[in-house]
């Protein structure tokens, strides 16, 4: 291991780093919680499948788990390669795996379209 000093744009970086692992986290723990719910517990009964109002993806319990599942291996899998790259130090890959976080985070919000 080397002894490197941390300049101020090092710091700064981290720190945005760590603050989107943290979201990223966030989410993905949200996500699965939002599965365990619906595979496991009674709290489906409050969620109406097929309702007119309501986006295409609660058609019915296994549509909106299919879409729910997907978006949580997608934010899982980046918030591995975010951690792992972290460790590693690798600032470069890090940074990419952060983007497409926020990428990804950004395209959910248009295909879930505005929240009521």
């Amino acid at each position: 291991m080397t002894n490197r000093k941390l300049n101020l744009k090092d710091g700064l970086f981290w720190t945005i780093a760590i603050l989107v692992i943290l979201t990223n986290m966030l989410f993905s723990l949200a996500s699965v919680f939002e599965i365990y719910q619906i595979s496991f517990t009674d709290i489906e009964k409050e969620y109406h499948w097929g309702a007119e109002p309501f986006p295409w993806y609660y058609e019915n319990k296994m549509t909106y788990l299919t879409y729910t599942g997907s978006w949580t291996i997608l934010f899982l899998t980046t918030l591995f390669f975010q951690v792992y790259f972290a460790l590693k130090d690798n600032k470069t890959k890090e940074l990419y795996s952060g983007l497409l976080f926020i990428l990804l985070f950004a395209t959910m919000l248009i295909v879930n379209g505005p929240i009521d």
